[in-house]
């Protein structure tokens, strides 16, 4: 994952973010459009981005 951060910790684009996360992009795909899973990423130019640290506080939560 550290081959992932760039600009302190953004990750861009759904690749990166499910690399990440340890799921397949088609399982983030459909957590995006379903909006039931509150991930901790947004839509910047057309283009998906999350930091690191969120998304791993995301992914202990969900235990």
């Amino acid at each position: 994952m550290a081959n992932q951060r760039q600009n302190d910790g953004w990750l861009w684009g759904v690749k990166s973010i499910a690399g990440a996360l340890g799921v397949g992009v088609r399982t983030l795909e459909r957590w995006l459009v379903t909006d039931e899973t509150e991930l901790p990423v947004s839509k910047i130019g057309g283009r998906w981005n999350a930091h690191a640290d969120d998304l791993q506080r995301w992914k202990r939560q969900q235990g």
